[in-house]
C-alpha cells in the first residue's frame, strides 16, 4: 500500500512540476516553494501497558510535505505523516492504534563546509497527532488526539537543480502519552529551478554581496558596435564556496544581452581565491568558481565556444591576505569582455 501511494505521489508531482515549469505565471508563483514525499519508520516508545503478550511499537508509514522559502536562512514547512498501525496483545484484550500527524514548522538550513551538494537542516514546530485506539472489548476505546511540539534534524543532498534527497530524524515527545521517534527518507522537488540552481545554500552572518558593475565604451567595428569594458565584472564568493546568489549573477545580464546582439564578442572568465588552504586545492576551487559563472552564461544562450575559462588559484590577489576584508576581496571571479 505504501509503495502504491508513493508511486502515485511521484507521478502526480512529476505532472504538476511539468505544468508549473511550462507556465511562466505559475512558475513565478511557486518560485520559492518546494514539495516532497517520504517513507517513514516510526517507533512509539513506552506505548504498551505492563504484562503484555505482544507489543508492536514500530511500523512503516509515509508522508508528504511542502515548504516556502521565507529567506535564504529560513523556510516555513507543513506536512502530513501516516505514522502507521500499532498493536498490543494482552491476556484478555487486544488494543490497536492508528496514528496520523499534521505538522507546521520552521526549517533552518545548516551549511556544511566543502560539501556543496550537501546541506544540513533543523526543524522546530508543532504537530497535531490524531491517535485512534480500538479495543477488542469496545469498538472505540479512546481518542487521544492532541497537540505536541516537535524537533527534527536532517541532511539534504542535491541531485540536480530541481530534485534533492532528504533524510531526517524527528522527535515528538507526546504521541498519545508516549514518545515518538521517526526516521525518514524523502525526495523533494524545487520549483523554478532556473533561479534556484544558482542560489547558494551557504552563508555567513557578516557577508554582503559585492558587485562591480561594468563600464562600457562603444567601439566601432564595421556595421557592429563592440563593447570594451574598462574593467571586468567582478563577482565575490564566500569562503570555500563556488556558488553565487541569483542577485549577484544578475550583474551579468547587461553583458549577456550585449553578447546576444554581437556575435564578434567573447568572454574571458578568470577565477581566483584567497591564500587560505593548500595551493592545489585553491587552484581547483578557482576553476570551479569560473565554471559556475560560465554555466550560468551558457544557460542564458551564449555558446561555450565564445567563453574562455581559467583558474588562477591564489596567485593573483588584488590586495594582501592578512585580514578578513582583504581575503574577501580576493575570493572572486573576473568576467572580461573581449573582441575576436
Amino acid at each position: 500500500m505504501v509503495r502504491v501511494l508513493l508511486f502515485s505521489f511521484v507521478v502526480i508531482l512529476s505532472v504538476f512540476s511539468f505544468v508549473v515549469t511550462a507556465n511562466d505565471d505559475m512558475k513565478s508563483l511557486f518560485s520559492e516553494a518546494y514539495l516532497g514525499g517520504k517513507i517513514n519508520y516510526t517507533n512509539i516508545e513506552n506505548s504498551c501497558y505492563d504484562h503484555y503478550d505482544k507489543c508492536d511499537i514500530s511500523d512503516l508509514g509515509y508522508g508528504v510535505y511542502g515548504g516556502y522559502k521565507i529567506s535564504p536562512w529560513l523556510a516555513l514547512e507543513v506536512g502530513f505523516n501516516k505514522y502507521g498501525h500499532y498493536e498490543a496483545l494482552y491476556q484478555d484484550e487486544n488494543i490497536e492504534a492508528n496514528i496520523n500527524g499534521y505538522s507546521a514548522s520552521l526549517l533552518i538550513p545548516i551549511p556544511i563546509p566543502k560539501l556543496e551538494s550537501f546541506a544540513g537542516f533543523m526543524r522546530v514546530g508543532g504537530s497535531y497527532l490524531d491517535v485512534n485506539r480500538n479495543s477488542s472489548q469496545n469498538s472505540l476505546m479512546s481518542n487521544d488526539s492532541d497537540f505536541s511540539v516537535l524537533g527534527a534534524l536532517g541532511f539534504e543532498y542535491s541531485l540536480n537543480s530541481s530534485w534533492s534527497l532528504r533524510t531526517e530524524y524527528e522527535y515528538i515527545p507526546n504521541v498519545g502519552g508516549s514518545e515518538g521517534h521517526t526516521v525518514s527518507l524523502g525526495v523533494s522537488y524545487i520549483f523554478d529551478s532556473d533561479n534556484k540552481k544558482y542560489y547558494s545554500k551557504k552563508f555567513d552572518g557578516d557577508y554582503e554581496p559585492q558587485i562591480s558593475k561594468p563600464k562600457f565604451t562603444a567601439v566601432s567595428s564595421g556595421r557592429k558596435e563592440l563593447v570594451s569594458p574598462h574593467e571586468p565584472v567582478v563577482l565575490y564568493f564566500l569562503t570555500d564556496s563556488s556558488e553565487l546568489t541569483a542577485e549577484q549573477l544578475y550583474a551579468l545580464i547587461p553583458l549577456i544581452n550585449f553578447m546576444g546582439k554581437n556575435n564578434d564578442s567573447f568572454l574571458k572568465i578568470v577565477g581566483h581565491t584567497d591564500s587560505k588552504g593548500e595551493e592545489g586545492y585553491n587552484l581547483a576551487l578557482s576553476l570551479r568558481r569560473a565554471n559556475f559563472v560560465s554555466r550560468y552564461i551558457e544557460d542564458k544562450g551564449i555558446s561555450v565556444e565564445r567563453i574562455d575559462v581559467t583558474g588562477k588559484g591564489e596567485k593573483m590577489p588584488v590586495v594582501g591576505n592578512k585580514s578578513k576584508e582583504q581575503r574577501k576581496a580576493n575570493r572572486r571571479v573576473e568576467v572580461w569582455l573581449t573582441g575576436n
